[in-house]
């Protein structure tokens, strides 16, 4: 009768340590599906926080910058991707951090010098946010613009990720390419002889290549009167400079060597050169290069930026008889608004 008693008894226990057991693990079962949950519920409701922070610091930056200067300005394009976008994370429950959350604003035109940064951030895969400057409605003229370049001139940026990690604000395309090398440690050597060949051959750009073709362009297509001596002048300068890159590029495979922020200053000049009076086939080590650097897809994605825009802007032209710009465009861009003191 006691064996029988005791043999109960064990069984008993033996049915309570299994139920234990079982609330234990539905316990552990419960917590773990309780984080999961949590942390998933916190990362959807962090998916906004980047244009959020982005506009705050952007807002913060600029003085609160009004929400339109124009039908263009101060708007988002669809290149303008956060750093989740641009470089997903390999653990999509974690929450953004401050660093992903970093953003470039780029004021920015539909212009070769515009194009310069925009290729730039997309071969270093850096987020960015353009901000549309409309130079023809005189955007570049607004007091807020100016505080960021003073030149008025695009483009122009606001890293709020810079040295120090503070706001830095910088014009003039050739040092926002250089300040960007610099900060990735990409496309420029950061020492020794190739460092100096890039910025020997962003300086020619800077010097040569920018001003020489734009007055071409200009003397060319958008002049009121037709000079010869002034069309001349620059188509022949135009044809200089092309036959400079042509020898140069005969023994190199780049302007500097390899590929660098030489090559992505120059190029975007380059692609208008019927209005500059140039063949690409009668320079055909440039012509190589050139088709080389449009097969890259950064090089296509850059020029793409507010591609919208720019399809209308040639839609209007093909409208117009003189293909003159408007005469507000004009004031704006080559009349005495320019050289207003500011």
């Amino acid at each position: 009768m006691a064996q029988h008693h005791h043999h109960t008894h064990d069984h008993a226990e033996h049915h309570r340590s299994r139920r234990r057991r079982r609330i234990a693990i539905v316990a552990i079962i419960t917590a773990i599906a309780f984080v999961v949950s949590y942390t998933a519920i916190i990362y959807w409701f962090t998916e906004d926080v980047p244009q959020q922070i982005e506009n705050e610091t952007q807002s913060a930056a600029l003085n609160d910058l009004p929400p339109a200067w124009s039908s263009f300005a101060l708007r988002r394009f669809a290149s303008a991707r956060t750093v989740a976008e641009r470089s997903p994370r390999q653990d999509r429950l974690s929450p953004p951090t401050p660093k992903e959350l970093a953003m470039i604003d780029v004021y920015f035109w539909i212009t070769p010098n515009g194009y310069k940064v925009t290729i730039a951030l997309e071969e270093l895969g850096l987020p960015y946010n353009v901000i549309g400057v409309n130079i023809g409605k005189g955007d570049q003229f607004k007091p807020e613009f100016l505080k960021i370049s003073p030149n008025n001139k695009i483009p122009a940026i606001v890293d709020h990720e810079g040295p120090g990690g503070k706001p830095l604000a910088m014009m003039e395309s050739g040092t926002i390419l250089i300040y960007l090398a610099e900060k990735t440690g990409k496309l420029m050597p950061r020492e020794g002889a190739g460092r100096y060949s890039v910025l020997e051959w962003l300086m020619f750009q800077m010097a040569s290549v920018g001003p020489m073709l734009g007055q071409a362009h200009h003397f060319r297509r958008y002049a009121p009167e037709k000079l010869p001596y002034a069309i001349d002048r620059y188509t022949n300068e135009a044809k200089r400079i092309y036959g400079v890159i042509d020898r140069q590029l005969a023994d190199h495979e780049y302007l500097a060597g390899e590929y660098s922020i030489a090559d992505i200053a120059t190029m975007p000049w380059l692609r208008s050169h019927n209005w500059q009076g140039q063949a690409l086939e009668d320079y055909p080590n440039l012509k190589r290069w050139y088709d080389k650097i449009n097969e890259r897809p950064a090089v296509k994605r850059g020029p793409a930026v507010m591609g919208d825009v720019l399809e209308e802007m040639r839609k209007r032209a093909a409208q117009q008889e003189n293909q003159q710009p408007d005469k507000e465009s004009w004031n704006n861009l080559f009349g005495q608004k320019q050289y207003e003191r500011r």
